[in-house]
């Protein structure tokens, strides 16, 4: 039993570190970040800008899993199924979005006056609370979370989540510190691929992810999981 239990932790620290990563594949957040990186003061607005992510993500964390996990499932009783039907439908969900994406190719944000700790705080803020409602895995992850972890465990995979999510963003903030105006060059190739090929790369994820989760639905109904996430 208490090896079938950590297995299970194991199997949802792989899918939060997977969710993590989609979810960082934000052509938005990868685009204000190499602006901030290109002002008068990059590190401390940079730094900001990821701590407003960061505080946007664990509120959402928080909020979500209490909804669910504190109401919603104390409230209302299902089937043993019951997640594995929920994870059929948002595969599903996550399996579409590739098809019906269309992401917008634009550099204005480059443009922002984003000049002050607090603006770039609030911005890194208010730009990932207006995109989590339409970010089905990061809310398909937290509702299944909701269902299976206690809430001494949920602390392990928020900050889990919330540094994958936000680690290439770490990333170029190391690099301009460790390389100053020699990172220049670097921060500009990664500028152009991200903007040529950040959208294929997340609706390859996307694809992939949903697939996974479908499959391992489908065969936790029929009662050989390829995944022990559900639970027994």
């Amino acid at each position: 039993m208490y090896l079938y239990g950590a297995i299970m932790l194991v199997a949802l620290l792989i899918k939060t570190l997977v969710v993590g990563f989609i979810d960082s594949i934000n052509q938005t957040t990868f685009a204000t970040t190499l602006y901030l990186l290109s002002t008068k003061h990059p590190v401390k607005l940079t730094l900001f800008f990821i701590l407003g992510i960061m505080f946007s993500f664990s509120l959402a964390e928080f909020l979500v899993y209490l909804g669910f996990g504190g109401f919603f499932f104390q409230i209302f009783t299902f089937s043993k199924d019951y997640e594995a039907w929920i994870g059929l439908f948002f595969g599903c969900a996550i399996i579409a979005i590739p098809f019906f994406y269309k992401g917008k190719k634009s550099k204005e944000l480059k443009y922002l006056a984003l000049d002050h700790p607090f603006k770039s705080l609030f911005f890194g803020a208010g730009l990932t609370l207006a995109q989590i409602p339409v970010t089905i895995p990061f809310l398909f992850l937290m509702q299944h979370l909701a269902h299976t972890v206690n809430i001494d465990v949920l602390p392990l995979f928020l900050i889990t989540f919330n540094l994958i999510v936000t680690l290439p963003l770490w990333v170029l903030l190391g690099v301009y510190i460790l390389f100053h105006e020699k990172a220049t060059p670097f921060l500009k190739y990664v500028d152009t691929w991200v903007y040529k090929n950040s959208q294929n790369l997340l609706k390859f994820m996307l694809f992939l992810l949903g697939f996974v989760v479908i499959l391992n639905a489908i065969s936790y109904l029929f009662g050989n999981p390829l995944l022990p996430i559900y639970g027994n």
